[in-house]
């Protein structure tokens, strides 16, 4: 299968701490798109502030020769936006900020949450939107689906539903609720994890077997659309 890339918003604020810190740690240099003069440079992350969320950013010459040219000092635009990516073993971290300082071989950014985390995965995945009226039927209990993707669907479920979800149990015949259609589906369970901060639920990973290769279109296609509409505020 070819390799595919999954977009998942990254809020959690340590978890927003720890990857700034890797922009500093990992030495890589980040691509950066000054939105307002539409000016694209790179730049490495020299220094992280993780309370105040601001980076420093290390420039060439050739490019705040630029920047300036664009924009002035960074205190006449105030509201200078500023897009940049970089890279953290196999995902690609983006954020967007605010230009605070401009000085010779430097400028700095006030960093705006959430960011936006691109990973490898070999089958593109997406979160339901209220929109898609999305439920799986396993075993007749109807299930709200929390993500999906040609591969399988996720559900989140009580701690006390563990026993209910072992790992290679079979749903045959089960009943996928998405975008108007009913679809018969065969599943198989391949985790069961706890989910989230609080560990009060736990998240269901179950594998399509079979899908018919129109549906397997048709789920594509909608997560495919849904990951470009917020990809492309980042690029």
């Amino acid at each position: 299968m070819s390799e595919k890339k999954e977009l998942e918003t990254v809020d959690d604020l340590k978890m927003v701490q720890r990857y700034l810190k890797y922009g500093l740690e990992f030495h890589e240099l980040a691509a950066c798109h000054l939105v307002e003069a539409n000016l694209k440079f790179e730049a490495t992350i020299k220094q992280v502030d993780t309370e105040q969320l601001t980076l420093e950013l290390e420039i060439t010459a050739e490019s705040y020769s630029k920047i300036k040219s664009e924009i002035g000092s960074a205190s006449s635009k105030p509201q200078s936006e500023i897009r940049l990516n970089y890279s953290v073993d196999s995902s690609t971290i983006f954020l967007s900020g605010i230009l605070q300082n401009l000085s010779a071989g430097r400028l700095s950014v006030q960093v705006k949450t959430p960011l936006q985390k691109l990973q490898r995965r070999e089958s593109l995945r997406m979160k339901i939107q209220e929109s898609h009226d999305a439920t799986i039927s396993l075993g007749g209990t109807s299930f709200p689906i929390y993500d999906i993707s040609a591969g399988g669907v996720s559900i989140l479920v009580g701690l006390l539903a563990e026993k209910d979800f072992e790992k290679q149990k079979l749903f045959p015949a089960s009943i996928l609720s998405f975008l108007g259609k009913d679809i018969k589906v065969d599943l198989e369970v391949k985790s069961c994890l706890v989910h989230g901060r609080s560990g009060q639920k736990l998240k269901v990973g179950l594998a399509f077997k079979a899908l018919p290769q129109n549906i397997e279109q048709m789920i594509v296609r909608e997560v495919y659309q849904q990951t470009q509409k917020i990809w492309s505020r980042w690029i």
